[in-house]
């Protein structure tokens, strides 16, 4: 029923009973005034106008958003390069690059040790005869500038 049509004359409480109910139908529904004579569309302008001023606030979330994905991805790279530096700390001693070993099956017999220049390989030594202990001495001096009175030539390696 529309409002006009709602208001008895005889009956004035009726009336504006329904007056009221009508009234209150129109206002949860909201009452919109979009170019009510002039054919604009001010709904869509208010709304336009509310996004211009809502704008800066978008881009200070997307750049929070931004500068929040930056800070995880360096957390991750933090991260690396942690397990980068307790991974180097484990090879920080020279002895660390000591990768070649040895060992002797009878250490009587042959004692080995191995240096940084070592080759890498496997090696056999095969003892045919054990060295035998030799003692060479000569007769005492009493000077040490006097000529020995012996004739010839040294020779070391085959050279003189």
């Amino acid at each position: 029923m529309g409002l006009a049509a709602g208001i008895h004359l005889g009956d004035p409480i009726d009336g504006a009973t329904e007056f009221f109910s009508d009234v209150e139908e129109i206002m949860s529904r909201g009452i919109t005034f979009s170019g009510l004579s002039s054919g604009i569309d001010s709904g869509q302008i208010i709304e336009q106008l509310i996004a211009i001023e809502r704008r800066p606030i978008v881009l200070l979330e997307n750049q929070q958003l931004e500068e929040e994905i930056k800070l995880e991805v360096l957390g991750i790279i933090n991260t690396s390069l942690l397990s980068v530096k307790t991974s180097a700390e484990s090879l920080s001693a020279p002895s660390d690059f000591d990768v070649f070993n040895s060992t002797s099956s009878d250490t009587d017999l042959v004692g080995i040790s191995v240096s940084g220049s070592a080759s890498p390989g496997t090696f056999t030594v095969e003892v045919l005869s054990l060295a035998q202990a030799q003692t060479r001495s000569s007769k005492s001096f009493s000077d040490t500038t006097s000529a020995l009175s012996f004739s010839g030539d040294i020779v070391i390696n085959g050279k003189a």
